[in-house]
């Protein structure tokens, strides 16, 4: 319970960064070049049937009068109607939300497992061949553009062994591929971290009294050294998972997966307002909800954080 006060002020700085999130992309897209209407209706639209458009689309308002009154329709859980699809926008948002968590939660968990293992081996074997083909692969996994390395996935998976199909959606052999590149981008950032956050706590005291008390190399290494190693590798995860899910776009656009990050990008060409701006707060919103579940997961990792969260 001495936690939940920590966690009440954290819920509420979530709804402020939510609140000017979505007010700077409203401002944005309202400065940005282009008239919606005209895109709507096209060029050969008539000057009476733009402004009726305009003025059913409530761009003849001040801007601050359209912000609030999205506040307003937000509140009430009304996001708007998509002008390019005309659909409600939840029913076109939470779906492709839906498919880009079905690439982002698999990789985060797979990049995360394997990272860690191979940096925390990096950092016990430090100036062995183990160390320096984790090196090696985290500098080539870091220099290979995602997009090149998904075109490369699909020729070699799906082209020429064809084992794997190289586009579509579903959740069995559809998702291998977006996975795997997904992983791999991921992969390299997390066992760099690992590395270098464990190799600084190998030098600790206490790892060292730890040997002289006769504990195993194991025991030390997987016991004491890597549950004090993950504080860096916990925070990293939490950035990563919120650019997971609007960076996600090359890889869906590749695979032809329709996610998140595509759709929004889509909108934003289009100048669909309600469907980018849905997206931006869906994002902010798992964005500042990773940083708040690595908050609470410092705790359970190292206790000094958690008897500085209880009182704080």
């Amino acid at each position: 319970m001495a936690v939940l006060p920590y966690i009440l002020r954290r819920l509420l700085a979530t709804l402020v960064v939510v609140v000017l999130s979505s007010f700077l992309v409203f401002g944005a897209l309202r400065l940005a070049p282009g008239d919606p209407a005209i895109m709507l209706l096209g060029d050969f639209a008539t000057e009476e049937t733009l402004a009726r458009t305009r003025r059913e689309l409530g761009l003849d308002r001040p801007f601050v009068v359209q912000y609030f009154l999205f506040l307003k329709r937000v509140v009430r859980g009304d996001l708007g109607t998509s002008m390019q699809y005309r659909s409600p926008v939840p029913d076109l948002v939470f779906p492709a939300f839906k498919a880009t968590l079905y690439l982002a939660l698999p990789s985060l968990v797979l990049s995360s497992a394997i990272g860690i293992l191979a940096g925390g081996l990096a950092a016990a074997k430090l100036r062995t061949w183990v160390d320096h083909l984790v090196s090696f692969l985290v500098v080539l996994g870091i220099a290979t553009p995602g997009f090149w390395l998904a075109i490369l996935l699909v020729v070699l998976f799906a082209l020429r062994l064809r084992w794997l199909p190289s586009s579509g959606y579903g959740l069995g052999a559809n998702l291998v591929l977006p996975v795997i590149a997904l992983t791999i981008e991921q992969l390299a950032l997390t066992s760099q971290i690992m590395k270098g956050s464990m190799s600084d706590v190998l030098l600790e005291r206490y790892i060292q009294t730890a040997h002289a008390k006769g504990l195993s190399n194991g025991r030390v290494l997987w016991g004491h050294a890597l549950r004090n190693s993950l504080i860096p590798v916990v925070t990293v995860v939490a950035l990563r998972f919120g650019a997971l899910l609007g960076g996600a776009v090359t890889i869906e656009v590749v695979f032809g997966w329709p996610g998140l990050g595509r759709l929004v990008v889509a909108a934003a060409l289009a100048r669909d307002y309600p469907i980018v701006i849905a997206g931006a707060l869906l994002l902010s919103v798992a964005f500042v909800g990773a940083n708040l579940m690595a908050d609470i997961v410092y705790g359970y990792v190292d206790p000094r954080i958690r008897h500085a969260q209880q009182n704080a």
